[in-house]
């Protein structure tokens, strides 16, 4: 994703094309991604982009067709709370206590994401990642468009719910946007042990 996400639009002198944007940076933190009406290679990163001065760039070739999308790429993380059963007591919400609860499946609905990634980890288990990108099929996966997919993602964890971490994350330039999330998992109540009277 984009911090200090802002556009911009390149002006071509028939050999480079100059950006001016409103903040300083360097070339190894700023990333140029190429907007709308660049058909055929929008969301793009331009690439061999040069630091003129602390707020001009300039690059070779023609990119002034349409304005840019600039900001400083970071690594995106959410990590979920631990997944409980709440029930009310005395009017107040309480988590569920005195069994094991096992989360098997959940789903992550998102919106006009193209990428992220799923980690899940817990104690004495090796990680499991799982990986959501471009779907096959899709009417907008269109060659040289970047798959803006709304829907659902489901993963499978089979895990016990003590100590589970799960994390979305993306390291991509593009937009993440996770609205909600649902999971599905088994309840099993400890049993107490018959006393003699």
């Amino acid at each position: 994703m984009l911090d200090r996400l802002t556009t911009a639009t390149g002006v071509y002198d028939g050999t480079t094309t100059t950006f001016t944007v409103p903040y300083s940076g360097d070339q190894a933190t700023l990333t140029f991604v190429r907007g709308p009406a660049f058909d055929g290679s929008a969301g793009s990163i331009i690439q061999a982009m040069t630091r003129v001065d602390s707020d001009t760039y300039t690059v070779l070739g023609d990119f002034s067709a349409g304005i840019c999308w600039i900001g400083k790429k970071y690594n995106a993380r959410y990590v979920f709370t631990e997944p409980t059963i709440k029930i009310e007591l005395n009017g107040k919400p309480n988590s569920l206590a005195g069994g094991r609860l096992s989360v098997r499946k959940m789903t992550i609905n998102y919106n006009k994401t193209p990428f992220f990634n799923v980690k899940i980890s817990s104690p004495n288990v090796d990680d499991s990642n799982h990986l959501f990108t471009r779907i096959i099929g899709s009417p907008n996966a269109n060659i040289g468009e970047i798959p803006f997919e709304s829907g659902k993602y489901s993963v499978t964890i089979m895990r016990n719910a003590e100590d589970l971490t799960i994390e979305v994350s993306s390291d991509s330039y593009f937009p993440m946007t996770l609205t909600s999330a649902d999971w599905i998992g088994n309840y099993v109540t400890r049993t107490q042990p018959a006393q003699r009277v």
